[in-house]
């Protein structure tokens, strides 16, 4: 017994004296090993990075509660001013958000809309951001002390 845990004091010793690491950082070179980012491209050719929004302007003209059975016309635009900023209707106070893409399909997440303080739709699908134009999303929004309210918004590109 008592080489056992002379073996299992000795193999922890071992272990802990790895400096770690070892699969995701040369030390020799000192860099990173993974593989640089390369952008998606579709079939066409074109590529949609995570800056597809930076400088364009959108208009959410049409929405809908999800428990609600009417639609409501409005014009709030969204001017994405960088990759991860935008300005909210007539508002010069910069807002976050995030679009993330899985090959066919974006999530997009805005904070500070007049449906919530962050709302979220993972379901954006890539030809609705190239072609400027995006039905009926389903946003959540995920406002602490919230419902948890959905909103089918209707949002298209102007610029």
């Amino acid at each position: 017994m008592k080489n056992a845990l002379i073996l299992f004091a000795l193999t922890v010793v071992l272990i802990s004296c790895h400096d770690g690491g070892w699969m995701d950082y040369d030390h020799d070179t000192q860099q990173n090993q993974y593989p640089p980012y390369i952008p998606i491209t579709d079939t066409l050719g074109t590529t949609l990075g995570s800056s597809i929004l930076k400088g364009t302007t959108w208009v959410i003209y049409k929405y809908r509660l999800e428990t609600d059975f009417n639609y409501q016309n409005i014009s709030d635009t969204i001017r994405f001013i960088d990759r991860q900023q935008y300005y909210y209707g007539s508002s010069n106070q910069a807002h976050y958000y995030t679009l993330v893409g899985y090959e066919t399909y974006y999530s997009l997440v805005l904070n500070f809309t007049r449906f919530g303080s962050q709302i979220t739709c993972s379901n954006i699908s890539k030809y609705s951001l190239e072609s400027g134009d995006i039905q009926v999303a389903r946003f959540k929004d995920n406002t602490v002390g919230s419902n948890g309210d959905f909103y089918y918004l209707f949002i298209k590109r102007i610029n």
